[in-house]
């Protein structure tokens, strides 16, 4: 099972953290998928809007057990993606609490 799936609904992209066993904890893994999710938004007109989502929840956060293993891509990947998802307009699907960094 991926970490992360794309599907589509007409003209938009729906990106979906697959990690519910750790209430969809982002690591390398995740960022890295929803990188590639967006690199294909960038290049495919026909995208008007993307959602990311998560299965059951949308994420807990940052995976700190994969932080404690030493996974230092992470810091990379979270803080690059948070610059990409500002200024391509992404929109995030957040069901009750939740924190992050603002644009």
């Amino acid at each position: 099972m991926a970490d992360v799936n794309v599907e589509f609904d007409e003209y938009v992209q729906i990106i979906r953290i697959n990690r519910p066993a750790v209430r969809n904890a982002l690591n390398a893994s995740v960022a890295r998928g929803i990188a590639a999710a967006i690199d294909v938004a960038d290049v495919w007109p026909e995208i008007r809007a993307s959602v990311i989502t998560g299965t059951e929840a949308f994420s807990s956060g940052t995976h700190l057990k994969s932080l404690a293993e030493g996974e230092t891509t992470l810091i990379e990947g979270p803080r690059a993606l948070r610059d990409r998802l500002c200024t391509a307009g992404q929109a995030a699907d957040r069901r009750g609490r939740g924190m992050g960094a603002r644009c």
